[in-house]
């Protein structure tokens, strides 16, 4: 009888670094430095954040909204941790497309990257995070 609890302290472990095996490819790609995320916005459009490591650094923030009308303003604003790295007004493209690329300084510690962005025309807004 013993043995019993000897046997199950073994299998937890075996059972822990079998998690920690399986964890491990999601935790590499945070360590290449690189997030994306997606959502929709409140009206027709969708976006999508694109936030990567550079040279040790800076940051690369990327930001695309798709689906909306060409020709409209829209009101972009980036932050990271709190900071302001980008705001400013861009006009949307073919097919409603708008982009908006910023280097920044990449602070020490986690990377918190807020992006909100709204149209000025139609009041659609898009908001999306990503963490690094």
């Amino acid at each position: 009888m013993s043995n019993v609890p000897t046997l199950r302290i073994s299998r937890s472990v075996v059972v822990a670094l079998l998690a920690l095996v399986t964890v491990a490819p999601s935790a590499a790609s945070a360590v290449d430095g690189r997030v994306v995320r997606r959502g929709a916005c409140t009206g027709p459009s969708d976006w999508k954040l694109d936030v990567r490591r550079e040279d040790g650094a800076r940051l690369r923030v990327k930001l695309e909204i798709e689906g909306g009308r060409s020709g409209q303003d829209w009101h972009v604003f980036l932050s990271d941790n709190g900071t302001n790295v980008f705001s400013g007004t861009r006009t949307s493209g073919s097919g409603g497309y708008l982009e908006v690329r910023v280097r920044a300084t990449d602070r020490s510690g986690p990377d918190a990257i807020k992006a909100a962005a709204n149209n000025i025309a139609t009041g659609e807004s898009c908001t999306g995070r990503a963490s690094l």
